[in-house]
């Protein structure tokens, strides 16, 4: 039972991680190069969520080693995530219900 909530807990973990990111540059209007404020994630999947939010553009990282928010790249991270997540979900229902067709056909 707990290996099948491990991916889902894996999940909910980075999506907190993310949020809590987001929060803190926003609650700092921390939203161009010279508003950028220090982060220092305390576990490791806040700074690996950090690292692919780098990647993705949603945050940035200025010459002072300080963080803000590109919203408009934030908005689109976020949609390309929601995207991803619609097709596994896609790609699993399809699998699940062609398993079951093939069960049911094999009776």
């Amino acid at each position: 039972m707990i290996s099948r909530m491990l991916p889902l807990l894996i999940v909910a973990m980075m999506r907190r991680a993310e949020n809590g990111i987001y929060r803190q540059l926003s609650d700092a209007n921390a939203y161009t190069p010279d508003s950028a404020i220090a982060l220092s994630p305390d576990r490791s999947v806040e700074q690996k969520r950090l690292q692919s939010l780098i990647r993705g553009g949603a945050v940035r990282l200025n010459a002072n080693s300080r963080y803000f928010l590109d919203t408009d790249c934030w908005s689109t991270y976020r949609s390309n995530r929601r995207r991803q997540a619609r097709f596994a979900m896609t790609i699993i229902l399809t699998l699940a219900g062609t398993a079951i067709a093939l069960l049911l056909a094999l009776r």
